[in-house]
């Protein structure tokens, strides 16, 4: 019991903050150097295209003369500053989203394969001394 109290409260917890911790960094410091090279002016020109998509959708159901009340008065910096904020708030999901599925990713990796080989490596050990460890 008191080994597996100790696994419990020092060793899982160990692994939870200090290796996801450490698994942040790697991820924040991967995405900071190798994906603004190569993948991020991808992304941006597909969430471009994407955005371009979106817009022709929403103006098909628009109608023309909708359109043209908003075109004529509607300033511009009122447009361009909605415009802005679309964007941004669609950028802000997309890394929100990609971030979130990374952790998710991590933490199920770290779950199912650092923490069964610990539970079955001290499982191992404490069998050795005649107890069970679960």
């Amino acid at each position: 019991t008191y080994i597996r109290t100790f696994v419990r409260t020092y060793v899982i917890t160990f692994v939870r903050s200090y290796v996801l911790s450490f698994a942040r960094s790697i991820i924040r410091s991967y995405l900071l150097t190798y994906v603004p090279s190569f993948v991020r002016t991808y992304v941006h020109t597909n969430v471009r295209l994407l955005g371009r998509w979106f817009v022709r959708f929403i103006r098909s159901f628009v109608r023309p003369s909708v359109r043209s009340f908003v075109l004529a008065y509607v300033p511009t910096y009122v447009r361009s500053f909605v415009h802005s904020y679309i964007c941004s708030f669609f950028h802000s999901f997309v890394i929100t989203f990609l971030l979130s599925f990374i952790r998710s990713y991590v933490r199920t990796y770290l779950r199912t394969h650092v923490l069964s080989f610990l539970r079955s490596f001290f499982h191992t050990y404490d069998r050795s001394f005649g107890r069970t460890f679960v």
